[in-house]
């Protein structure tokens, strides 16, 4: 038998990070029935010296236990109060309750208990249809196709040394640069057309191998190194390794990449490009999307969760680091931040993901977005077709390494980013398609 209703006041007082603190009294009309509760509970536990486990009289239990008896108690009655304000209150736990408990319950005494716990949100989602919001026309300029013909003729043709001659443009050069009083700089490979800076590429030309020059050089604004960003400063380069390409034709190149033919090349190359593009601004639209969802609603993680999503991006920031041959403290100093406001910015930007993973959920639920069968077996084939796999031998892999749930997880968030791009882009008739 529970512990009686009318026996437990209590107040609740959420805070921010899904935490639900509990402050209860419990009447003392009712210490008699956990007093004997918890003898019939400790009764079959306890082997006390002359008697058969289960048949020790209550009060020689209470004294062969001392405190212990009494603190077993006082759990089971704040445990017992707090499973009837759970069910009271329909409240789901997140995670276990934090218990205070009193170190004593005297006769005709309350008993005030007090608990902390993470709590299941409440999700209260905003409007998320309707928006009208305008989708940018996409055009493929023939410059864009050039650049890529370009960018795939070099990728498909060989390099050959230059020791003999000065750089020239189209050559690839690798360069090392220093300040002048020695400070080193990462080392850069440069193709000499144009696009990495017009400015320092003319200066490069005409260079040798083994040549050097001081080039004033003016660094982004947001360069890593706080030193140099947004500074012009005069660097040493020096000309490391030459290359020249010996470049394939558009003809070959086009059978090389399985086209018919240049023109066939031409178009595959364009409709991918429209395809980036329109990817890129369905992006756009979807960032806007729920950037007003998220404006209109109300939804507060579990602290604990926050927490964990931030460690794991910590912990994936710190990997990359190493194997670049940094430590995290040297690149907080880069960027001109401490720890401390480095790991608060992880954990707004973790908030914000698991906020958005709610929304997707919940928008999923109420609009009755699945994933079937055969959504997720084409997704497998295609997995298999890319990496040139038979589709039972990844089948095997994603089992094996419990990744189903994860590809069935994807699936389902591009469906209800489609879902939530189609209901919100504005139609040439002025309403949402």
């Amino acid at each position: 038998m529970a512990i009686r209703e009318d026996a437990v006041n209590y107040t609740l007082k959420k805070q921010e990070g899904s935490i639900l603190i509990v402050n209860l009294e419990i009447d003392p009309s009712v210490r008699e029935d956990i007093l004997e509760k918890t003898y019939k509970y400790l009764v079959q536990r306890v082997e006390v010296p002359g008697f058969r486990r289960g048949k020790v009289p209550r009060s020689i239990l209470e004294k062969f236990l001392g405190n212990d008896f009494y603190s077993e108690a006082i759990k089971i009655a704040a445990t017992e109060a707090y499973k009837l304000i759970l069910e009271k209150e329909k409240i789901k736990p997140y995670s276990y309750p934090y218990f205070e408990l009193p170190s004593s319950w005297n006769e005709n005494e309350k008993m005030k208990v007090s608990f902390s716990m993470e709590i299941v949100p409440e999700i209260k989602v905003g409007e998320y249809k309707g928006f009208n919001i305008e989708m940018r026309d996409i055009e493929v300029e023939s410059n864009e196709i050039n650049k890529i013909i370009e960018q795939l003729k070099l990728q498909h043709s060989k390099l050959k040394p230059v020791e003999d001659r000065e750089i020239a443009e189209g050559d690839l050069v690798y360069v090392e640069r220093e300040t002048k009083d020695g400070e080193k700089l990462e080392p850069l490979w440069i193709r000499i057309n144009g696009e990495y800076n017009p400015e320092i590429e003319k200066e490069l030309i005409g260079m040798k191998i083994s040549e050097q020059k001081i080039i004033e050089t003016q660094f982004p604004e947001d360069y890593p190194n706080n030193k140099f960003a947004g500074k012009t400063v005069p660097l040493i380069w020096k000309i490391k390794k030459v290359w020249t390409y010996d470049l394939i034709n558009e003809e070959d190149l086009a059978k090389k990449l399985g086209y018919e033919n240049i023109d066939d090349l031409y178009k595959g190359i364009k409709d991918r490009i429209f395809s980036e593009k329109l990817n890129r601004e369905k992006d756009r639209i979807f960032g806007e999307v729920l950037e007003r969802i998220l404006n209109s609603s109300e939804i507060d993680p579990p602290q604990s969760l926050v927490l964990s999503v931030a460690e794991v991006a910590l912990k994936n920031i710190i990997e990359d680091l190493d194997k670049e041959g940094k430590t995290l403290e040297e690149y907080l100093e880069s960027i001109g931040e401490s720890k401390e406001e480095f790991m608060e910015k992880l954990k707004n930007n973790a908030k914000t993901k698991i906020k958005i993973d709610y929304l997707l959920d919940y928008i999923a639920k109420r609009e009755n977005i699945e994933v079937t069968e055969d959504e997720l077996e084409k997704v497998i084939e295609d997995i298999a077709r890319s990496e040139e796999k038979d589709v039972k031998e990844v089948k095997r892999v994603l089992d094996r390494e419990d990744l189903i749930a994860d590809l069935r997880k994807k699936i389902l968030i591009n469906k209800v980013r489609e879902f939530l791009i189609k209901e919100n882009i504005k139609s040439k008739g002025g309403g949402s398609e």
